[in-house]
């Protein structure tokens, strides 16, 4: 029966049910999860408690916590659910306005291309993931060398550089240490077997590292190539990448211990040329991390601890070099800062020492042995030369990084400081003296986006318009979702509106605006209370929360509102609220290129206006503005300038032509010499 009167119901009544089917069958779709999840959450507790003892029998044993687990976890399942809808929400949001939620990386294709090959890579599911590769009948060896391309804006890319920096960080510090201090006589064969495995890894790495940056795609006008031709080609031109991966990856030290049967760390030197990877790797870092100061400082200290390693390395092959124990000033006994009476040598004492030494040096502290021979007062004076311009270089670095990051605090403390010599030149009371303290306070302590607000103009300026759009959409989304005004406007005038939103903070106790003000500001609460309150402040007629809109009636001019373009109600902040602000200059400009957005602007206002008893229903529904009088206006006087100024030309053009014409005439009258029986008379003129 059911089916037959569905098919007797109008196609009329069906419109409706049609336009809203997606969103009842998303409703669904999420109240399916949550049920499902509820139900296993559900067996789960029922699991639980059907395993719970019985007091009469000795059954297995179940402990009642395993029912707060099942309960805990279906919490958890359901909070994941709640999070998946509100990105799903995000996602529409922002797939409505064209705003893109993925990386950029190219055209259509390129991003398609890129989805099939490097799907899993991007997810960080391992590091070539040719498995989740489409190979098209192709074998997984064809497809490495003829297709293989690594995206250098990818996860898993970035990951490989983090490898290779650490074999890179692993022989910047063990080669000069095996050089200098570890033989076969200091440690035994088990250490040196340990380090020659760890540089067979490193080798494998740096080998592979090569083929790695052979197949780095490129940019090219903004599209990554992945044709491996033209890859190679690329990099086989760079030749100075090309020779350093080459010098870094020649096995001196095998051949000699081949030839030898020994091991000479201080051939292993030319894996440290490969210095640009490390620094691609870092550079790459401190972009992405969130707070770049901090790294900055990071890696400042982590150059000043090799640069004391090495030094010290350093001091003990000249102390070999000299003779240990040959004096006071190089490693031995003779020296009783580095070995006194009853402490035995050993490897780790000459490295400590060592480095202790390299740090005061390095440092001017200089309350080390002091040199006795010419060399020694050479090396010490160079040392000491050296120091000093790494302490100038640290305190310079970090001097500026700090300085960086206590700019705002510093500009804000500036602004602070002369409102209080404002305030007090002007002999301001207490009182407005401690609320103006308690508003500086909330906006250092909790809302310091309101301090940079005014420098996001400037920030952002050096992006385009379309970038700029998106990344206030970003940033405002949970602001916009909630604004039942931008739900139905259209991409372009939502981003022009976006980008003119100010941010306000008002305190508690302060009116936003009063009953009959002017209005030249519409408001956008994003966080905090507001209330409806009469005109004495005494009565609450209603609560302003987060996402409402307030104010628009006042802008956009509505013929008929018995208001005008003033206020029809005054507006409290309840404590300390953040409010967008667009100015109704702002909002003209934006709407004069949206008729239909605008005209929908003013239907909803009427219907406001209409549903309180504040619009005049016989006045007229287009009624221009003064902005619109006074734009006609101009465009009218630009008109008749136009015009002006082409009959102008036209008058100049002519005036041209007429007295080129009356040269020419004279000429011709002086060949026929007409012009002699004037020549007593008047001058001859047309």
């Amino acid at each position: 029966m059911a089916l037959k009167e569905r098919k007797h119901i109008p196609q009329g009544r069906l419109a409706p049910l049609r336009k809203h089917s997606k969103a009842f069958e998303e409703e669904n779709i999420q109240q399916q999860t949550e049920k499902e999840v509820s139900n296993q959450a559900d067996q789960i507790i029922a699991e639980a408690a059907i395993l719970e003892p019985d007091k009469s029998t000795n059954q297995t044993y179940v402990r009642p916590k395993f029912k707060t687990i099942a309960k805990g976890l279906s919490l958890m399942s359901r909070v994941r659910v709640a999070d998946a809808a509100i990105n799903r929400e995000q996602q529409a949001f922002f797939s409505k306005y064209g705003i893109s939620t993925t990386s950029c990386g190219g055209d259509a294709q390129n991003q398609v291309e890129e989805k099939q090959n490097n799907n899993a890579a991007n997810n960080n599911r391992g590091f070539l993931c040719l498995k989740n590769v489409n190979l098209n009948g192709v074998s997984i060896w064809e497809y490495i060398r003829h297709q293989l391309i690594f995206d250098p804006f990818a996860n898993y890319y970035y990951n490989w550089l983090g490898i290779v920096t650490l074999a890179y960080v692993y022989n910047l510090m063990l080669i000069v240490y095996r050089s200098v201090f570890i033989d076969s006589q200091v440690v035994g064969y088990f250490w040196i077997g340990i380090f020659i495995l760890l540089d067979i890894v490193t080798d494998i790495i740096y080998l592979l590292d090569c083929f790695v940056r052979s197949r780095t795609g490129y940019l090219d006008q903004g599209i990554l190539v992945r044709d491996v031709q033209k890859v190679l080609k690329r990099y086989k031109k760079n030749r100075i990448e090309m020779w350093i991966d080459l010098i870094a990856c020649l096995p001196l030290d095998y051949l000699f211990e081949l030839g030898l049967q020994t091991t000479n760390p201080c051939l292993r030197f030319n894996r440290l040329i490969r210095l640009q990877r490390v620094f691609k790797f870092t550079n790459t870092t401190e972009m992405c991390v969130s707070k770049p100061n901090l790294y900055r400082i990071f890696c400042v200290c982590l150059y000043i601890l090799i640069l004391i390693h090495w030094n010290a390395c350093f001091y003990y092959f000249i102390s070999g070099v000299l003779g240990i124990d040959s004096n006071r000033w190089v490693y031995g006994k003779a020296n009783l800062q580095a070995l006194p009476e009853c402490i035995e040598d050993s490897l780790s004492r000459r490295y400590l020492y060592s480095y202790y030494w390299s740090t005061l040096m390095l440092s001017n502290v200089c309350e080390v042995p002091w040199p006795i021979r010419s060399s020694e007062f050479i090396i010490v004076c160079v040392d000491l030369m050296f120091g000093v311009l790494i302490f100038a270089t640290i305190v310079g670095n970090v001097g500026s990084m700090i300085a960086s990051s206590e700019a705002a605090r510093r500009d804000f403390q500036s602004r602070i400081d002369n409102v209080k010599r404002f305030l007090r030149q002007r002999n301001v009371n207490k009182n407005l003296i401690h609320r103006i303290n308690n508003w500086f306070d909330y906006i250092w302590q909790q809302n310091k986006q309101a301090i940079l607000d005014g420098q996001d103009d400037l920030v952002l300026s050096v992006l385009p318009t379309k970038l700029q759009a998106e990344i206030a959409m970003h940033v405002h989304f949970e602001t916009l979702r909630k604004v039942r005004l931008f739900q139905d406007c259209e991409a372009g005038l939502l981003g022009e509106l976006v980008l003119k939103l100010k941010l306000q903070v008002f305190s508690p106790g302060d009116f936003v605006c009063r009953k009959g003000d002017v209005g030249r500001e519409m408001y956008i609460v994003k966080k905090g209370r507001l209330q409806v309150v009469s005109d004495d402040g005494m009565k609450i007629f209603h609560t302003l929360l987060e996402g409402a809109v307030f104010g628009e009636l006042s802008l956009l001019n509505i013929p008929g509102s018995k208001h005008g373009n003033r206020r029809s109600a005054s507006i409290r902040s309840v404590g300390y609220t953040d409010l967008f602000v667009l100015k109704k200059a702002d909002l003209w400009e934006a709407l004069r290129e949206y008729p239909e957005a605008k005209r929908m602007l003013v239907h909803k206002g009427r219907e406001i206006l209409l549903k309180d008893g504040l619009l005049n229903e016989d006045a007229p529904l287009e009624e221009k503005s003064p902005e619109q009088w006074n734009q006609e206006l101009r465009e009218q006087i630009d008109r008749l300038l136009d015009k002006l100024s082409r009959l102008t030309a036209e008058f100049i053009s002519n005036e041209t032509k007429l007295v080129s014409r009356i040269e020419f005439l004279e000429n011709k009258l002086k060949q026929y010499a007409y012009l002699d029986e004037y020549s007593s008379g008047e001058e001859f003129s047309l």
